[in-house]
């Protein structure tokens, strides 16, 4: 029954959640009395009262400056078993409580509808995810992809050890492990304007690494964690009117993080499961078990997703006298990212067909996808067109990591030429790119899952490393290099599992 709830709430807007969750208590316990009041304002937000004369629980389920909500219930009624529920409701309560902030914050300050997104869509995400690393995730995308600071940490608080431990670590070299000595922020801290924290040896570690704000996330007005920020892209300072997203951003997932192992036994796993593997199928019938093989070429691809399901596509095609190469990335992982890719290959195999030049389909790839996605979802597409009639390559790059061609003479050419990412923005114009094949000795397509691939240092593989690879491995065949390509990269990075998709497309010139 919890998990049809669960399921429900899922599927119906934040602000109708509240009285849902509040039905289904009530029926359950079978309660007489129970009202969630906002104590501040006096304003009733669920009410059912079947006795009037009871004597009632008070439960505080919220209580900050702002802020103020309380259940009141009928004493007889209440029992341990409802503590679970209670915990649940808190949260439910919270992301109302944000959802209102959102939408009263929407309405005097224009300039913030991106910040108002943003929130709406990492509070969604924080009640389907139930584990401690995918929600900081959520907050350092969040952070990275709205205030656009490089550089973030998350520290975690150890009450019984009275230590901050680094739990996720983006954009910095050499951050500390732990933080000690160091006392409990309640408001964000600039440690540009306050050189007096300075003095401590463990605050002073970080700003010596670049950390510029620290953030602290209160849950209850109790410290659970730090968030050190480092500058903005460009090396601008956070503005102090982004403060305000900052600080509800880290309220919201400090409340995440404490309720995580609660959320985590109350969701529909099998239901979870059983959608993950009939995504897993479909996608696995959407990536080519065998690709076309253009006479005189060696080819080789390979495709690993971080989960389940992975937001990487590729393939290649035949129509005519004409090969197909696409590599593509979508934004997002699991199912999202899966029903993305399954659009755009439906859309690829259908344009294909049709015998269009490539910037026409690329153009219209874009338009399908702008019209079919929200907008914080795109995908980085790169497509290169091999004609064995004319002897040419043609490629249009959209957003994606540059494609490498060698030549004969061990050049490594980046393929940059093309426009913005696929669903960025309607009525998009690509410029089509051009290379003669007899100057070929091979190229890869990679998404950004190898380049990216880090060290225990935080240090990437990179694109150099990846250039050096192409050099070095260039008498292997295709799959002997792809190969050695994965096994160099695991001895690289780091044991932790895959942050990302990896795909690779290798072509090799045989020799005439």
């Amino acid at each position: 029954m919890f998990n049809e709830i669960m399921k429900n709430l899922l599927e119906h807007h934040p602000k109708k959640h509240i009285p849902l969750f509040s039905d289904y208590m009530v029926d359950k316990f079978n309660l007489n009395y129970f009202k969630i009041l906002k104590e501040d304002s006096g304003k009733v937000i669920y009410e059912s009262i079947k006795i009037e004369d009871l004597e009632l629980e008070k439960i505080v389920l919220i209580k900050n400056k702002l802020d103020e909500y309380v259940l009141y219930l009928d004493k007889n009624n209440y029992t341990v078993e409802m503590d679970l529920y209670i915990n649940f409701l808190r949260f439910l309560i919270i992301n109302y409580s944000f959802y209102n902030s959102i939408i009263t914050l929407s309405k005097v300050r224009m300039q913030k509808k991106k910040e108002v997104e943003t929130l709406m869509e990492i509070s969604r995400e924080l009640i389907s995810t139930h584990n401690e690393e995918g929600v900081l995730n959520s907050l350092v995308f969040a952070i990275m992809g709205q205030v656009m600071i490089t550089k973030t940490a998350i520290f975690l608080y150890d009450e019984e050890e009275d230590v901050f431990y680094n739990k996720v670590t983006r954009g910095f070299k050499r951050l500390p492990d732990k933080i000690l000595n160091i006392k409990r922020l309640r408001n964000i801290l600039n440690l540009s304007t306050h050189p007096e924290y300075l003095l401590n040896d463990d605050i002073r570690a970080l700003y010596d690494q670049g950390v510029r704000l620290l953030l602290p996330m209160l849950y209850q007005d109790k410290s659970v964690g730090l968030i050190a920020l480092g500058s903005k892209l460009g090396d601008k300072n956070v503005d102090e009117t982004e403060y305000d997203f900052l600080f509800s951003l880290a309220t919201n997932v400090a409340f995440a993080i404490e309720n995580s192992r609660l959320i985590e036994a109350s969701l529909e796993k099998k239901r979870m499961e059983s959608e993950l593997k009939l995504a897993k199928t479909i996608q696995q019938r959407i990536l080519p078990g065998k690709w076309a093989q253009p006479e005189d070429f060696d080819i080789f691809c390979i495709n690993i997703p971080s989960r389940e399901v992975g937001g990487d596509y590729y393939n290649i095609l035949k129509r005519d006298d004409k090969y197909y190469f696409v590599i593509a990335d979508v934004t997002g992982k699991s199912i999202p990212a899966a029903l993305l890719v399954s659009t755009l290959h439906s859309a690829f195999i259908l344009l294909s067909d049709m015998n269009l030049s490539l910037d026409i389909i690329v153009k219209k790839l874009n338009d399908i996808i702008f019209e079919t996605t929200t907008p914080e979802q795109f995908i980085t597409f790169f497509i290169a067109e091999l004609d064995s009639k004319k002897n040419i390559l043609r490629y249009i790059n959209a957003g994606h990591n540059y494609p490498y061609f060698l030549t004969k003479k061990n050049e490594i050419l980046e393929l940059k030429k093309g426009g913005f990412m696929l669903g960025i923005m309607s009525d998009a114009s690509y410029e089509t790119g051009e290379l003669s094949l007899d100057e070929i000795s091979s190229f890869i397509f990679y998404t950004d899952g190898i380049t990216e691939a880090m060290n225990d240092y935080e240090e990437e593989f990179g694109e150099e490393r990846l250039k050096n690879e192409l050099l070095a491995n260039k008498n292997l065949s295709a799959k002997e290099f792809c190969n050695k390509l994965l096994s160099d990269l695991g001895r690289f990075k780091s044991k932790k599992e895959l942050q990302d998709d990896m795909t690779i497309i290798y072509v090799k010139k045989e020799k005439e």
